[in-house]
């Protein structure tokens, strides 16, 4: 039987890896995030600190790369 994760969209407001954070504050599986404002192409570039701050956020989730979705 295959798995179901069970998952949300979640907010980005405060850095990108504060809804993995609230995800896993949820009890969720997995997540959608939207990557940039929908409403503008415009968006400012990552910088290394929060690259950083989401791989570190995955790994204390225990979570991978497929359990994120990106909605941009």
């Amino acid at each position: 039987m295959p798995t179901v994760l069970i998952g949300s969209h979640c907010s980005i407001a405060g850095g990108l890896h504060l809804a993995i954070e609230e995800a896993v504050r949820l009890g969720l599986d997995c997540l959608q995030v939207f990557t940039k404002n929908q409403r503008q192409w415009a968006s400012k570039p990552l910088v290394h600190a929060e690259i950083v701050a989401w791989s570190q956020a995955l790994a204390a989730a225990g979570w991978d790369g497929s359990r994120v979705v990106s909605h941009n």
